[in-house]
């Protein structure tokens, strides 16, 4: 206490220098130092005492918090490519849930406040997301994604209305156009690699465009049956370098289209469809 440190200086003699703010009263720490403690050391004789007590108690038990916080974040929380995630099923049987998601996204530039919005996000359809001015936290396959901006603007984009334009890697542009009346005469006839015409009543948004990635699989248009992303690219002969560049458009879980190379034959063009959306690929220069 300040009394303890005061006797120590006299009693050897020390010299020490008095911040004159400690003595003005209008800051509340020294309102409480100055008088509302005396006031209650006067009453209650023991009262520093016990509150000191307290308060050494209150800091231990604050390290086992943490301590058992972290522990469970640990087990919690997985981290790949720069990427935290947790797993959407098991976080939504925590106990208490919403203490951890509080100690999950604070790190990240969340607020207390977005808590329920991160609740809410647990149920949500995929693609749905919620942001700070660092973080984009997304619903992806089962998972929440803790994806830096930078990172989240480098290989994952999110579109949530049409018509929107995105970069490729490859240096192409995605461009994806609104819905468009369908005329039956001008049905696509054949598969262009460069573009896709989809069902826009099979569409869902947000839409994903994201890297591919190991297990993605599609149903190639003109096919019934489902093939790996992967095995299609092999089948192409595509290069290391050419495989890393691939990108997928995800609507709900499902595969739109590999872009530039094959559709899904899911969302493909009926005698029913009434509306279409147009998706191609275009180079600002000769590729």
């Amino acid at each position: 206490t300040p009394r303890e440190i005061g006797d120590y200086a006299l009693e050897h003699q020390l010299d020490w220098v008095e911040d004159s703010s400690n003595l003005k009263t209008h800051y509340t720490r020294n309102f409480i130092r100055h008088k509302v403690l005396p006031l209650i050391e006067e009453q209650f004789p023991q009262a520093l005492t016990a509150i000191t007590a307290t308060a050494q108690k209150t800091a231990e038990a604050a390290l086992l918090y943490q301590e058992m916080v972290t522990l469970r974040l640990k087990k919690g929380v997985k981290t790949e490519n720069g990427i935290e995630k947790i797993a959407i099923a098991q976080w939504k049987n925590l106990v208490p849930r919403q203490t951890l998601i509080w100690e999950w996204i604070k790190r990240f530039g969340f607020t207390e406040g977005q808590i329920g919005e991160v609740e809410k996000l647990l149920d949500a359809s995929n693609g749905k997301y919620i942001h700070s001015q660092t973080h984009r936290l997304l619903h992806n396959r089962g998972w929440l994604l803790m994806i830096p901006v930078a990172i989240a603007e480098a290989s994952l984009q999110i579109v949530d209305s049409l018509p929107a334009q995105l970069m490729l890697p490859n240096g192409g542009i995605l461009e994806i156009g609104k819905e468009e009346p369908f005329k039956s005469e001008k049905m696509p006839l054949k598969f262009s690699q460069q573009e896709a015409r989809v069902d826009a009543a099979i569409l869902r948004l947000p839409l994903l465009l994201r890297p591919a990635k190991p297990g993605d699989y599609f149903y190639p248009f003109g096919m019934q049956k489902k093939k790996k992303v992967a095995r299609l690219l092999i089948d192409l002969k595509l290069s290391m370098a050419e495989k890393e560049q691939v990108y997928v458009l995800e609507s709900d879980q499902r595969i739109v289209w590999v872009v530039g190379y094959r559709m899904d034959d899911r969302f493909k063009i009926t005698a029913g469809t009434q509306q279409v959306v147009k998706c191609g690929v275009r180079f600002t220069e000769a590729k």
